[in-house]
């Protein structure tokens, strides 16, 4: 029940692809916000009370949206979109090919999903609701919704790393917030990143042919993502 109130009453939508760095994002957000207005450290805004008092009033209402791939089905995604036409959306992407490779080891070591248990490397980057297509479509797809719902931000998770101190201020802005740059810089640097580039699925590493087949799926990616083509030596 509270969680359909506040998805119905939240003016901000987060959505993400898994292990794209939403946790992280918004732990920093989180931490920021809690320093800021001093308020006692929080998770998500949606789990809070529906009647806020005091300085929580002044934390932005934001449902989050974490589609797993056999619900990214782009037909089913535009469908969602139309909901959207009055909400203001906050999309993080990160490079098709790394959430590719921690998926899988989400799928198969957190979830022990069936399918994916039964799928070498090479099989799960190639199928053709869990691999990467279906990635690149869900990427391409939010990355163009601008004009399918009330605003759009979208923002790289790899310059919200690799550049806080100009990107986090974007999203801060984006939600209504004031920019406090040394109070930003110190939350960053304790919020540990949790969305790792790592092998984490039994050391399974891209081959030459699986790593030539991303490539060519990547492709069909927006050149306006700015994710470059990769060699087996960038692995």
């Amino acid at each position: 029940m509270r969680r359909g109130w506040h998805r119905l009453h939240s003016r901000y939508w987060f959505v993400s692809f898994p292990k794209s760095g939403r946790t992280w994002t918004w732990r920093v957000v989180a931490a920021y916000l809690s320093r800021l207005h001093g308020l006692p450290a929080f998770a998500y805004p949606e789990f809070m009370p529906p009647r806020r008092r005091g300085a929580w009033r002044r934390v932005p209402r934001v449902h989050f949206v974490h589609p797993h791939c056999r619900d990214a089905d782009p037909a089913v995604t535009a469908r969602f979109m139309a909901g959207l036409k009055r909400k203001r959306v906050i999309v993080v992407v990160r490079d098709p090919r790394d959430v590719v490779v921690t998926y899988r080891a989400r799928l198969r070591v957190r979830q022990r999903d069936p399918e994916a248990l039964g799928l070498d490397l090479p099989a799960f980057v190639r199928h053709g609701t869990l691999g990467i297509g279906r990635i690149v479509d869900f990427t391409n797809q939010w990355h163009g919704a601008g004009g399918a719902v009330g605003a759009l931000l979208c923002l790289r998770f790899e310059d919200l790393r690799d550049e806080p101190l100009v990107h986090f201020p974007r999203l801060l802005g984006y939600l209504g917030l004031p920019v406090d740059e040394a109070l930003l810089a110190q939350v960053v640097g304790e919020t540990p990143d949790t969305t790792t580039t790592a092998i984490e699925s039994g050391g399974d590493r891209p081959g030459a042919a699986d790593l030539a087949y991303m490539e060519r799926e990547m492709s069909r990616l927006d050149p306006a993502l700015g994710y470059a083509p990769r060699t087996e030596d960038d692995r």
